[in-house]
């Protein structure tokens, strides 16, 4: 989670509870939040591209790219930026948009032919013509960017997504590991458990809203802190796919689940001398 470049959002709140696990203090997180982000993105650069050697991607323009095609989508004019065939229009504005996803753009069929173009033949992935495209995008159809991340919020929190991958990558009409009964087993709980509301985000934003809202009044306390805290940057992380996710697997928010049972436990923990002395009265 910490590696993500959205959890930039979410780690301050963590942060300022390990300096002050004794007691939540609003004021306190107020002032450490934003230089927090910024030596956090510093650590992402330096872990990224420096310890690790990964290449640059422009996760960003991934983001411009899908939500270019929403807005194109929604608004019925084609924004992404290229010379298109009429044919080609024709499926930027009916086939190619999904709002599971981006990578209906990049190597889903029909529509790959959006990134063969942005990125090998015009070259704009990656630059600022990009972002510009984007920028003029949203300013000039705010309402279709809105419904296209309202879909995309719809499918992340509410609706079943992918959860796990159980094929092997050699050969994909095999399990992954067929012959090991714990993997076997725990693919049969899977199953079972996938289409339960366990497996939706949403169940898991809102488990952590409850865990930190009834918090609240106990955040003076050690227990009360982290049942307010811990939950509460998880509600920030999962939250702000909403408006940057571009995949809705279920993966992404994962943080809120033992986010929302831990903070559960400790709430339950700074409770008890509440309900002490409410059964002796």
């Amino acid at each position: 989670m910490l590696l993500r470049p959205n959890a930039m959002l979410a780690a301050p709140v963590l942060v300022a509870y390990a300096l002050w696990p004794a007691r939540f203090e609003p004021k306190r997180l107020l002032l450490l939040y934003i230089p927090t982000g910024v030596a956090l993105f510093v650590v992402l650069q330096l872990v990224y591209y420096g310890a690790l050697g990964a290449k640059r991607e422009f996760p960003q323009h991934s983001l411009a790219v899908f939500d270019l095609g929403g807005i194109t989508r929604f608004s019925g004019e084609v924004r992404l930026p290229g010379d298109w065939t009429p044919a080609e229009r024709h499926r930027l504005l009916t086939d190619c948009y999904d709002p599971y996803l981006w990578d209906a753009y990049w190597y889903g069929r029909p529509c790959a032919f959006v990134m063969e173009r942005l990125e090998k033949r015009d070259g704009v992935f990656g630059t600022p013509a990009l972002a510009a495209a984007w920028r003029a995008a949203i300013l000039a159809h705010p309402l279709a960017w809105l419904r296209h991340r309202l879909a995309f919020a719809t499918q992340f929190l509410v609706e079943p997504n992918f959860t796990i991958w159980v094929l092997d990558l050699d050969d994909k009409s095999r399990l992954a590991l067929p012959d090991d009964p714990a993997f076997g087993a725990m693919l049969a709980v899977h199953d079972v458990l996938k289409p339960t509301p366990l497996f939706r985000a949403g169940v898991w934003l809102i488990a952590c809203l409850l865990v930190a809202g009834f918090a609240w009044r106990y955040r003076g306390t050690p227990c009360g802190a982290f049942a307010l805290v811990v939950p509460g940057s998880a509600i920030v992380y999962v939250a702000s796919f909403a408006l940057i996710g571009v995949a809705a697997d279920f993966r992404y928010a994962w943080w809120a689940v033992p986010a929302a049972l831990t903070g559960a436990a400790a709430l339950l923990a700074a409770s008890r001398p509440s309900l002490a002395v409410s059964s002796a009265g």
